[in-house]
C-alpha cells in the first residue's frame, strides 16, 4: 500500500522495495528518521523545501543503492556524517540552506562517482578537503556562504570534468592555484568575497575557452585586465567589483556578443587619459547587456556619444566617483528599460536633458555632485516610477517644476545646495508619497512654506534651511 502514496515510487520486480522518495515541498517537520537506512533499495531521495531539523542520521551511509541524496532547504543542524561515503554510487549530493556545522568530511573523497557536490549557505568551516580532487567524475562543486578558510588546494586541478567551481562568500586566503585556471572545461568560476590575492592571467582565453561566468568581486586581486579576456566568445557575466585591479579597460569587450553583466566598481581602473571611456563604442555590439557598473574607478574623459547606443535592455547604469566630464547626451532616452542611473561625484557640466523624461522605467537617479547647471526639465514629472533622485550639489537653476508631484512613487529627493529659486511648489510638498527624504536645503527659495506640508505624515527628514522663506 505504501507504493500508492504521493512521492514513493517501487520497484516494478520488487513490489514491495521502495526506490524512489520525493516528498519535496510537503510541509514536513520533525527530524529525519533514523529507520530510512532500512530502506536498501532507496536509489533516490528528495527532501527538499520542509522544515526538517535536527542531524542527518548517520544511518544514510547504508544505502549502498543510493545515487541521488537532495536536503535543500530545511533547517537542519550537526556535521555531514562521515559514512555518506559508504554510498558508493551516489551520483549527486546537496544539502544547500541548512544550518550544517563542522568541515567537509575528507571521507567524501572517496565517492568514485560524485558528480555534483552542492553544500552551499551553510556553516561549514575548516579547510577544503584536498580528499576531492579524487572525485574524478565531478561537474560541479558549490560551497558559497560557508565560514571555509585556508588556501584553495592545488590539487583540485585533477577534476578534469569541472563545469562549476562556487567557492564565494567564504574566508579563503592565498592565491589561485594556477591548476585549477587550468580546466578547460570550467563555464562558472566564481571566489567573491574571499580573500584571495594574485591577478587574472593573461592567457585566461586559452586556459578557460568555455567560461561563461567569472565572479571575482570583493577579494584583493590586483594587476591589469588582460585584452585576452574579450577572446572568451561565451562570457556573459564578468564581476570584479571591489579589487585592486588598474590600468585601462579591455577596449574590445564588444566581441562578447553574450555579455549580460559587467561590474568592475571600485577598483583603480583608468589611466587619467581622454580615452578611458573609449570601451563605450565597443559595447554598444552587446545588445544583451542588462548591467553596467563602472563607479569608484579612477576614469576620466568626456561621456561618450556612443552611451545612447547601448543595450535597450540595459537596467543598471552605475557611472559614479569617477572623473567623467562633459554633457549627458540626450541620447539617453534610447535606454529605455533603465531602472537606475548613477553619474555622482564626476565633472559632468550642461543641463538634464529634457529627454531623461522618456525613460518611463526609471526608479533611481543620482546625479548629485557635478558641475549640471540650467533648469530642472519639467518632463521630470514623467517618470512615474520614480522612487528616489538626488540632484543635489550641482548649479542648477530655475525652478522647482511642479510636475514632480506626477512621481506617485517618490519616496527620497534632494535638490539642495543648488541655485534654484521662486516658491516650493504646493503640489510637491504635498506628495504622499514621500516618506523618506524631502531636502531642499542652501537655495534661494522664496515665499511660504505651504500649508500642504501637513500631508507629510511619513516624513524621516525634511530640509529647509538656508532658504529665503518666510
Amino acid at each position: 500500500m505504501h507504493c500508492l502514496i504521493a512521492g514513493v515510487t517501487c520497484s516494478p520486480r520488487h513490489p514491495s522495495r521502495i526506490t524512489v522518495l520525493n516528498l519535496r515541498s510537503m510541509n514536513l517537520v520533525g527530524s529525519i528518521s533514523p529507520f530510512i537506512g532500512n530502506l536498501s533499495f532507496l536509489h533516490s531521495l528528495s527532501l527538499i523545501n520542509n522544515s526538517f531539523t535536527g542531524e542527518i542520521p548517520q544511518e544514510i551511509g547504508r544505502l549502498f543503492r543510493l545515487r541521488i541524496l537532495w536536503l535543500d532547504d530545511n533547517m537542519l543542524t550537526g556535521k555531514i556524517p562521515q559514512n555518506i561515503s559508504s554510498c558508493t554510487q551516489l551520483l549527486h549530493f546537496s544539502s544547500v540552506r541548512n544550518e550544517l556545522v563542522g568541515g567537509i568530511p575528507p571521507e567524501l573523497g572517496s565517492l568514485s562517482k560524485l558528480q555534483k557536490l552542492e553544500l552551499s549557505r551553510n556553516h561549514l568551516n575548516g579547510t577544503i578537503p584536498v580528499s576531492l580532487s579524487n572525485l574524478s567524475a565531478l561537474d560541479s562543486l558549490y560551497l558559497k556562504s560557508n565560514n571555509l578558510y585556508g588556501d584553495i588546494p592545488p590539487e583540485l586541478g585533477q577534476l578534469s570534468r569541472l563545469e562549476i567551481f562556487q567557492v564565494s562568500e567564504n574566508n579563503l586566503s592565498g592565491t589561485i592555484p594556477p591548476q585549477l585556471c587550468n580546466i578547460s572545461s570550467i563555464t562558472l568560476f566564481a571566489v567573491a568575497i574571499n580573500e584571495l590575492d594574485g591577478s587574472i592571467p593573461p592567457n585566461i582565453d586559452i586556459t578557460l575557452p568555455n567560461l561563461q561566468i567569472l565572479n571575482l568581486g570583493g577579494n584583493r586581486f590586483h594587476g591589469l585586465l588582460p585584452n585576452s579576456i574579450s577572446n572568451i566568445s561565451g562570457l556573459s557575466e564578468i564581476d570584479v567589483i571591489g579589487n585592486q585591479f588598474t590600468g585601462p579597460v579591455p577596449p574590445n569587450l564588444g566581441r562578447l556578443q553574450g555579455l549580460t553583466r559587467l561590474t568592475f566598481a571600485k577598483n583603480r581602473l583608468g589611466t587619467g587619459a581622454v580615452d578611458d571611456l573609449s570601451f563605450f563604442h565597443s559595447l554598444t555590439n552587446c545588445s544583451h547587456l542588462t548591467m553596467l557598473v563602472i563607479d569608484e574607478n579612477n576614469l576620466s574623459g568626456q561621456l561618450p556619444d556612443s552611451i545612447a547606443n547601448l543595450s535597450i535592455k540595459l537596467t543598471i547604469l552605475y557611472m559614479g566617483g569617477n572623473r567623467i566630464s562633459g554633457q549627458i547626451p540626450s541620447g539617453i532616452q534610447n535606454l529605455v528599460s533603465l531602472n537606475g542611473l548613477i553619474i555622482t561625484g564626476n565633472q559632468l557640466t550642461g543641463s538634464i536633458p529634457s529627454s531623461i523624461g522618456k525613460l518611463s522605467n526609471l526608479a533611481y537617479v543620482d546625479m548629485s555632485n557635478n558641475q549640471l547647471s540650467g533648469q530642472i526639465p519639467s518632463t521630470i514629472g514623467n517618470n512615474t516610477q520614480l522612487e528616489t533622485m538626488y540632484l543635489d550639489g550641482n548649479r542648477l537653476q530655475g525652478t522647482i517644476p511642479a510636475s514632480l508631484s506626477n512621481c506617485g512613487k517618490l519616496k527620497t529627493l534632494w535638490l539642495s545646495r543648488n541655485q534654484l529659486v521662486g516658491s516650493i511648489p504646493k503640489q510637491l510638498i504635498g506628495l504622499s508619497s514621500l516618506a523618506n527624504q524631502l531636502v531642499l536645503s542652501w537655495n534661494h527659495l522664496t515665499g511660504n512654506l505651504p500649508v500642504e506640508v501637513g500631508s507629510l505624515e511619513k516624513i524621516i527628514s525634511l530640509g529647509l534651511s538656508n532658504n529665503r522663506l518666510q
